[in-house]
């Protein structure tokens, strides 16, 4: 649900030609910025991109077209929020101070 409001708040901001949306700080979520990109297929026919250029898996498979933004729309830039990181992140180490030595190891 989150990922549909920002789509379609990115789609209204780029029509209405009074604002546009240049930077997303989120929780890295991966969905977003799987959406908010331009499909490759259509890079490939506008030709800002080559065939060549697909980006793939490890094992060498074409990875999904998932990007849902229309080509004439500039994708926005993503970062990410560090205080949610540390919260994520922080939190782990937390609970290792708190433990018993003996337990840590």
């Amino acid at each position: 649900m989150e990922v549909q409001a920002i789509f379609q708040m990115t789609i209204e901001a780029w029509e209405s030609e009074t604002r546009s949306l240049g930077t997303i700080v989120s929780n890295n979520n991966t969905t977003m910025k799987a959406q908010l990109k331009h499909l490759f297929k259509c890079l490939i026919e506008a030709r800002k991109m080559n065939k060549t250029d697909w980006p793939r898996k490890k094992g060498g498979a074409k990875r999904n077209d998932t990007g849902r933004l229309p080509i004439h729309i500039k994708p926005p830039l993503f970062r990410a929020n560090p205080n949610h990181r540390k919260k994520v992140v922080g939190k782990m180490f937390y609970e290792l101070a708190k433990m018993p030595k003996k337990q840590v190891r």
